[in-house]
């Protein structure tokens, strides 16, 4: 799906949409500017972006294939020394922590997103009091908001 939409923007002219090589340790033949290796894009910055090949380099070159995330932990599971490329993790656990670290971000290195380009900030989070009061004083729902006590049937109404 990416490399689709990597192709349609490269196809009308988009700047900024143009994918360049990255080096990796095989060398990655390149297709829409995706690496065949990895099946990532080869685009992307230092700070964030779509997880790139350039993202994955230094970690092990069989844990990303047709553009998933496919590490071969150990057998005895998670909790035990994961090593991936030349380094060595506590436990897999570590070494997943670092892995999502590497992309997804904005280009910036942030979390944003064209519709809120700062989903953390104090004006979003002033927004989301606004909606919490809100909703607190709407008495539209069942129950009077659920607080009243739910209805029982009675013994009579059991018995028929």
């Amino acid at each position: 799906l990416r490399a689709a939409w990597l192709s349609a923007q490269q196809s009308e002219g988009v700047p900024g949409a143009t994918a360049k090589a990255v080096p990796v340790a095989a060398k990655p033949v390149e297709q829409n500017g995706i690496c065949e290796k990895t099946g990532l894009e080869l685009s992307g910055t230092a700070k964030g972006g779509a997880l790139s090949a350039a993202h994955v380099e230094h970690l092990d070159s069989e844990a990303f294939r047709d553009g998933l995330h496919q590490p071969k932990f150990h057998t005895d599971g998670l909790h035990m020394p994961h090593t991936s490329g030349e380094k060595t993790y506590e436990t897999g656990f570590h070494y997943l922590l670092e892995v999502h670290d590497l992309g997804g971000k904005n280009k910036d290195g942030g979390f944003g997103g064209p519709l809120c380009s700062e989903p953390f900030s104090q004006k979003i989070a002033d927004l989301a009091e606004v909606l919490l009061q809100e909703a607190q004083n709407d008495k539209t729902l069942a129950y009077t908001n659920f607080k009243d006590p739910a209805p029982t049937l009675t013994k009579k109404q059991v018995e028929l």
